[in-house]
């Protein structure tokens, strides 16, 4: 699995889910297990890639100005909408 086959993953899956993100998060799951074992593990280097870009300054007092609060990891990292 390479960058463009994950986004397509995941916006694939963001559509059918119509704003439901524990749908989004089960059609994702549904879908990556009918993937190689390979891609599989493409696909969490990548994930883990993004996440790990998202820890940055900019970002996390975005996330303060739209809660109104400092954000601890677990907030930062689940929230949903």
């Amino acid at each position: 699995m390479d960058e463009t086959q994950f986004w397509e993953l995941i916006d694939k899956c963001r559509a059918a889910a119509d704003g439901d993100s524990e749908k989004q998060s089960n059609l994702l799951a549904r879908d990556l297990a009918k993937w190689p074992i390979a891609d599989i593990f493409d696909f969490e280097d990548i994930f883990r890639s993004h996440i790990n870009k998202s820890y940055m300054a900019e970002l996390w007092a975005a996330a303060f100005v739209i809660e109104g609060f400092p954000c601890s990891d677990d907030c930062f990292s689940s929230y949903q909408e």
